[in-house]
């Protein structure tokens, strides 16, 4: 598990609660004028007593709490948890008014205050209340600051937990490379080939990385470990190849990307299983139906059904008695083969193709009717065979890339076009060196 993604979320949280709680009462001074307004006032008889000062004192202690927006002209005040005193000239109509609201949470309902105004003569006293509605929004902001502590605590202890985990559990470079990968599908979908490029290359780095890194592979067994390493290899290679496709495309404005977006998403997922191995579980829709697409001899080819992924047509088989080529054709011109070598009628091995790069399979696994299982990445249409019934790695392929098991028309001894089985260079994704020709 990402522990350091699973973070994320509630660290989001804590800090922004802490800057809120620092920056509490500055917030509270800004919305208390937006929940709450109402006016203090004092009214006397005209020009028979000036006044030149009043005072307020209310008997529960909220006076610190109140936020004096306006005074008469002329006017100043001194505010105290006590009380609050204003000072000043000859009040306009005689009448003395302010305009108040709250610095802080107050608790709601009717606050009695007494007013004292001085005059030439006596002083006059008088009693009112102010009515404190339900303040939602102030409120808040004083829970905030009451737990201020707790809240400042809590995220500095989760960013000592996060700073722990990058440093002593850094995230696999294969999580950045799946990143990269959906951020390039969203790229090609919008059309911005650069863009997309460049996150490919950025996959690619993140996916070397991890190979050197191994640490996604603690736990693996030695089969497995292997595997995996290879199958990244294989992929880092591929998106290159891809990242080249592009660049000679990007100035097409038809070209068709579905066939881009579907090698891309599957190997997306291919890379999210990989952080995940060890505790994968075998999709059950790989079990054949021999009643259809599975009853072709020698061979169960399994395609995906993802939007661009591409339709096998046919394969032609060239059967000898000790070896026999089967060879997989995706319209307009790609062919793509897999020899069989037989010993005493049976399977020995199987060699395939990976970008000119022959490769081959010892003893790969075979099914009740002696058949291999080969599954054909979509774009490249390069095949994958399946090593053990319990292959990890083919399960997930095959499950990341919605393949299932395909039927197909059988040809046999078709001639198979020259720029494919021959010696020399090639003009689809060159290799870089002359080939030598696919093998009799």
């Amino acid at each position: 598990m990402d522990m350091i993604g699973v973070l994320k979320y509630p660290l989001a949280l804590m800090l922004f609660l802490s800057a809120f709680a620092l920056a509490g009462d500055m917030v509270s001074v800004n919305v208390g004028p937006i929940e709450y307004k109402e006016a203090l006032t004092f009214d006397y008889i005209n020009g028979e007593i000036p006044i030149n000062s009043v005072s307020y004192h209310f008997d529960t202690e909220i006076n610190e709490n109140l936020l004096i927006i306006r005074v008469p002209q002329g006017w100043s005040y001194v505010q105290s948890p006590q009380e609050i005193i204003f000072s000043g000239d000859q009040l306009p109509n005689n009448k003395f008014i302010v305009d108040v609201s709250l610095k802080q949470y107050v608790e709601p309902g009717k606050k009695i205050f007494t007013a004292t105004a001085t005059t030439g003569k006596e002083p006059i006293s008088t009693r009112g209340t102010l009515t404190i509605p339900e303040t939602p929004l102030l409120k808040i902001c004083y829970l905030v600051s009451i737990y201020r502590i707790p809240i400042l605590g809590s995220t500095f202890t989760l960013l000592a937990i996060s700073s722990f985990l990058i440093i002593f559990f850094p995230k696999s470079p294969l999580v950045n490379a799946q990143k990269k990968l959906e951020e390039t599908v969203f790229e090609l979908q919008s059309k911005n080939f650069d863009n997309s490029v460049h996150k490919i290359d950025s996959a690619i780095k993140s996916i070397e990385e991890a190979k050197s890194s191994e640490k996604f592979q603690i736990g693996l067994s030695e089969e497995l470990r292997t595997r995996t390493l290879e199958e990244l290899n294989f992929m880092s290679k591929d998106l290159e190849i891809l990242k080249q496709d592009l660049l000679k495309v990007k100035d097409n404005k038809i070209i068709e990307l579905l066939p881009f977006i579907a090698y891309i998403s599957g190997i997306k997922c291919v890379l999210g299983q990989f952080l995940k191995i060890k505790d994968y579980k075998k999709n059950t829709s790989e079990e054949l139906n021999d009643e259809g697409e599975s009853s072709k001899i020698y061979c169960v080819a399994y395609i995906s059904k993802q939007l661009g992924a591409g339709s096998l047509e046919e394969v032609v088989y060239n059967i000898r008695s000790s070896s026999s080529d089967l060879w997989f054709y995706w319209p307009p011109e790609d062919y793509e083969p897999i020899k069989i070598v037989l010993k005493n009628d049976k399977i020995e091995s199987a060699l395939y193709r990976w970008h000119w790069q022959h490769i081959r399979i010892s003893n790969p696994y075979l099914d009740e009717k002696s058949r291999i299982h080969a599954f054909f990445i979509p774009y490249f249409n390069t095949p994958m065979i399946r090593r053990s019934k319990e292959d990890i790695v083919f399960s997930i392929f095959i499950d990341c890339f919605k393949a299932i098991p395909q039927s197909y028309e059988v040809t046999y001894r078709k001639p198979i076009p020259e720029y494919s089985i021959g010696k020399g260079t090639k003009f689809k994704h060159p290799p870089t060196v002359e080939y030598s020709g696919w093998p009799e």
